[in-house]
């Protein structure tokens, strides 16, 4: 370098740390004229584009500075910066590492490396850089909090909690922290502490759209209804288009069969879904719409928003060394749930000289029998509820997994992410939610010929696998009811007719009820029997029933019980009505166990035809019908005639157990068949294919 270029150095760096940008540019371009290879001169030029905005032009200019080996250190950490900033986390590491070995280790450096890091899943390299920099700083209230999302992530929930309490007692202000510390108290099961933590960060920023967003779905999981939907009504003045905000509005209203502006908010909703905007999850949706190519919009939309930065830790190669084919089930529901009691003895039944069987628990241990039933059913059986996606995921293709079972999909708790990291080579979507999880990383979806008839398909983004009758497995050793459940042990009127849904009430619709009102007129002294999910669903809906001209003493509603003496009351009812669109699916198979016939109006989605496969594995498909208008007939036909409802329940009742709804051997066979299908495609490098 010229004596004239280090004078002219010199001077550019004065300015530089004058802060005098512009005159210091100009020096620094003056140099590179002459210089395109002066280390120092790229540099400080990098630094000054890069804060006018120009992060590509500083990106080039660092990289010029790094090729050379008199490059200072701090311009590798200023480049990791850059690629951090813009989420290039691989090459941010390798600058972030460079910098490193050169002797260059501030606080900053190992901050930023450490995300870095953390952002790839290198948790372990990520905690030491954070410890590093907590050894040079512990004032940093930002540290913190990276520590304590790392704890969660390593699933050490007692550090994480310190870690929050750390950085807010730098900052009390800090609502990032404040956040962490309620979604992970949350997940403890301490509502009143994530609640008391929320209501701090809205005491000095009471605007702030996403605290009251996660405190309205606090207080939804507290079952403090109209608490949540105030609180959503606040968040909707404030930020009204907030991902999904106004969906999950609307489904609480649901909840409480609170129908205000009904038709005004699911004409907003199937616009937004319409136009691919972020409004709705798409489970709520089931209860609203008849229209399974809006579903799968509304699927595309939320994977989408889901698994954007998701990449698959393997490719779809399958296994090729195994005797036996390793299925793996994965549920959030292994304990006294639905799903559970549906499936519960098929993993019992598998053939286990042909497969092995898996059992991932990615819920709560209820610690109840049906999870001890459950833990005993499958060969391994492997608690996951603590593990990151990325570690469930990692842990499936250690033991080889070949075919993956999602059982919950969309629904609470569910972690479709994990089949987004490909779990398995073959991925099945079964049971657990009924529609399409419209990912291309999902390979087949279990169904029957009535829930996905041919002029169907397109709506599903995985492949139909079909079974021969109903979709739905069944359990056998569920209680046995030997005789009809006595009205006055339910609290039921002795004489009258007494129609029953015990459906979760968001699945009754205004136009639901509208239908149930009609057959209550046209059948005198009968009785509607619905089960209390909360007090003030069955004060709306009394309300409701008043508005339609007829006594709120025609409703009865029943509380909640455990799941034996629930099958058992069920039978004292004697007709089931089912609802649209969205129909009973466990509550419907239990009904037909215990005799209970049932009627349905099937429509054109999955969740609207779950009854009519039922009915038809079960000798009754004429209790299926297409219309309002056949409903309410048919309804009123059969409280008219008791001779015929007798004859539905004897069909019933007369050897249950070898109706194909409920042959739980020949299901399994079934179900392992579809499995062999897969495997064998995948054998042959076959992509899947409707089977």
């Amino acid at each position: 370098m010229s004596r004239k270029q280090i004078e002219l150095l010199k001077l550019a760096e004065q300015y530089f740390f004058k802060q005098n940008y512009g005159l210091a540019k100009a020096v620094l371009q003056k140099i590179l004229q002459g210089d395109l290879n002066n280390s120092r001169a790229n540099e400080l030029l990098a630094y000054i584009v890069g804060n006018e905005g120009d992060l590509q032009g500083a990106i080039r200019l660092l990289e010029k500075a790094c090729s050379f080996s008199s490059c200072n250190p701090a311009a590798y950490y200023e480049l990791g910066s850059i690629y951090l900033s813009r989420d290039e986390d691989e090459s941010a590491i390798a600058s972030f590492e460079k910098a490193t070995q050169l002797g260059f280790k501030t606080f900053e450096l190992h901050f930023n490396y450490g995300q870095a890091l953390a952002k790839l899943g290198l948790f372990s390299r990520a905690f030491e850089q954070f410890t590093q920099a907590k050894n040079q700083n512990q004032s940093s209230p930002e540290l913190f909090l990276n520590l304590a999302r790392l704890h969660e992530y390593l699933n050490e929930s007692n550090n994480a909690l310190q870690c929050y309490e750390k950085a807010i007692s730098l900052d009390p202000r800090y609502a990032l922290a404040w956040i962490g510390g309620a979604q992970l108290l949350k997940k403890k099961g301490d509502y009143s502490a994530a609640l008391s933590a929320l209501d701090k960060v809205l005491s000095f920023d009471a605007f702030n759209s996403q605290t009251l967003y996660l405190k309205g779905n606090l207080l939804r999981s507290m079952k403090r209804y109209s608490e949540a939907i105030n609180v959503y009504s606040r968040c909707l003045e404030i930020a009204p288009d907030l991902p999904f905000l106004f969906g999950t509005y609307v489904n609480t209203k649901l909840l409480i069969c609170d129908w205000s502006d009904y038709d005004e908010c699911l004409e907003r909703i199937k616009q937004g879904v319409l136009e691919s905007k972020e409004i709705i999850s798409p489970f709520p949706l089931l209860a609203m719409f008849d229209d399974p190519k809006l579903q799968r919009l509304a699927a595309n939309i939320w994977v989408k928003h889901e698994s954007e930065n998701i990449e698959p830790l393997q490719d779809k190669e399958s296994y090729s060394h195994q005797k036996k084919i390793r299925v793996g089930y994965f549920s959030a529901d292994f304990g006294y749930h639905p799903v559970a009691f549906l499936i519960a003895e098929i993993f019992e039944l598998h053939n286990r000289e042909s497969f092995e069987i898996y059992g991932f628990s990615i819920g709560p241990n209820t610690g109840d029998p049906m999870r001890k039933r459950l833990e005993s059913a499958f060969d391994h059986f492997i608690d996951a509820n603590n593990l990151s996606d990325a570690k469930i995921a990692e842990r499936a293709k250690e033991l080889e997994i070949d075919i993956a079972v999602d059982l919950t999909g969309f629904t609470q708790d569910g972690r479709t992410n994990i089949f987004g990291l490909r779990a398995a080579p073959i991925q099945v979507n079964f049971l657990g939610y009924p529609g399409t999880l419209g990912a291309s990383y999902m390979d087949y979806i279990i169904a029957d010929p009535i829930l996905i008839p041919d002029d169907s398909l397109d709506f599903y983004a995985e492949k139909v696998a079909y079974l021969p009758d109903s979709y739905q497995p069944n359990d056998r050793q569920r209680l046995k009811v030997e005789s009809r459940f006595s009205r006055a042990k339910a609290e039921l009127p002795e004489n009258g007719f007494v129609f029953c849904c015990f459906n979760n009430n968001f699945k009754i619709t205004p136009n639901q009820f509208d239908l149930w009102a009609e057959i209550l007129r046209q059948v005198e002294g009968s009785y509607l029997w619905l089960l209390e999910d909360s007090s003030l669903a069955s004060n709306n809906l009394r309300n409701e029933i008043l508005h339609r001209g007829l006594d709120a003493g025609r409703l009865i509603f029943a509380p909640r019980v455990s799941p034996n003496d629930h099958l058992a009351r069920m039978s004292a009812a004697d007709l089931f009505l089912d609802t649209a669109p969205y129909n009973a699916h466990t509550t419907a198979s239990d009904a037909l166990w215990v005799g209970l016939p049932v009627i349905t109006r099937m429509g054109k989605s999955f969740a609207s035809r779950v009854a009519a496969s039922l009915l038809c594995a079960s000798g009754l498909s004429e209790l299926a019908v297409e219309t309002d208008g056949a409903y309410v007939h048919l309804a009123r036909d059969l409280a008219r005639d008791p001779d015929k409802l007798k004859g539905l329940r004897n069909r019933l009742l007369a050897n249950n157990e070898n109706l194909p709804l409920f042959d739980s051997i020949k299901f399994t066979k079934n179900l392992e068949n579809l499995y062999v299908q897969m495997y064998e495609r995948a054998q042959s490098g076959l992509p899947p294919a409707q089977i």
